[in-house]
């Protein structure tokens, strides 16, 4: 049987359980993302897993929908899907493979 992950919530210590697929490696990488309206916004990727990434970004606003996600001036690129977002932050999982 699979070891469950515990994650430790900041506001009071309490232990709950981690809910992600797969563990997150940390990190501060520059990437940039393309909305659905093509606008193009540099962001830097704070944790990245095989099914998702924290992008720390100057604004989520104006973001709707899906976004693509890329480390080469979108050369390749990863289809992204909105799951939380905070004033500079985006919690995304990959729809496309790898």
């Amino acid at each position: 049987m699979a070891q469950e992950l515990l994650a430790t919530n900041d506001n009071d210590g309490d232990v709950a359980p981690d809910r992600r697929k797969s563990p997150r490696t940390r990190m501060r990488k520059k990437a940039a993302i393309r909305t659905r309206t093509d606008s193009l916004m540099h962001c830097t990727v704070m944790n990245l897993s095989r099914h998702g990434a924290c992008l720390q970004i100057a604004s989520t606003l104006g973001i709707v929908g899906d976004i693509r996600l890329s480390f080469d001036n979108f050369r390749s690129m990863r289809v992204c899907h909105v799951i939380w977002r905070d004033a500079d932050k985006l919690g995304v999982a990959f729809v496309s493979g790898l």
